[in-house]
């Protein structure tokens, strides 16, 4: 598998899956109308990758430092890569550009949906397969774009479990284009298919949880199925 995300193809299925997840969450998100803070965690999670991102184009030892090294983390115990390679980008300057524009927007939305613990933790997850999925297929690099993605797809299956008629209808281009991506040989498909599959799961549970605490914006992963068809 490729992580390089190079080509054409693979660009119109990124922007195919990212369209289709937001869309998708924003629609969820329309249909339940709830008071909404400021993203405090959407905000620290984009700076948490933005600044290490940024500060490489001056500082070059910031990216050797932290990227995926496939040898050096099997042959050399530096597992900590596993995690950090998110906080840097083998892109250049349009690659950063790009992820780092999809995680401000992805970010904020999925904070909405839900919410400022499960967003990060969720991130967290998709960044460490993508890493994990990295090494198995030695691919040298690094950057945020499969933890986006998946964050995005996550948005996705959770739409798939508990959105109405019209919230799946929306969510199911981003599956397509994760398989899509998958069938192309470009890695970030597998990450997006597990992002998916983890919202999926990860709203079953939450479905079955408590409440938010008092105060808060209640995240739509927490709240019952909903027919969109009760707002004609």
């Amino acid at each position: 598998m490729d992580t390089s995300g190079n080509g054409l193809a693979n660009s119109a299925l990124y922007a195919v899956m990212l369209w289709s997840a937001v869309l998708a969450a924003l629609r969820m998100r329309s249909l339940r109308p709830l008071r909404a803070p400021f993203p405090v965690a959407a905000l620290a999670l984009w700076l948490l990758v933005a600044v290490p991102s940024l500060l490489q184009f001056a500082f070059p030892s910031i990216y050797r430092a932290l990227h995926r090294a496939p040898d050096l983390i099997t042959q050399h115990g530096q597992w900590w890569r596993l995690l950090t390679a998110v906080l840097v980008q083998d892109g250049g300057v349009g690659g950063t550009a790009f992820n780092l524009a999809a995680l401000a927007v992805v970010a904020v939305v999925a904070e909405r949906l839900w919410g400022p613990r499960l967003t990060p933790a969720i991130f967290a997850a998709c960044a460490l397969a993508m890493n994990v999925l990295g090494v198995w297929w030695n691919a040298e690099g690094g950057g945020n774009s499969g933890a986006t993605f998946g964050l995005a797809t996550s948005m996705a299956g959770l739409a798939l479990l508990r959105g109405g008629g019209s919230v799946r209808v929306l969510a199911l281009p981003a599956c397509g284009a994760a398989i899509a991506l998958v069938a192309i040989g470009d890695g970030h498909g597998v990450v997006a298919l597990f992002g998916a599959a983890l919202g999926v799961a990860v709203g079953m549970a939450v479905g079955m949880a408590p409440g938010t605490a008092a105060g808060m914006a209640e995240p739509v992963a927490a709240l019952p199925a909903h027919d969109d068809r009760q707002q004609a």
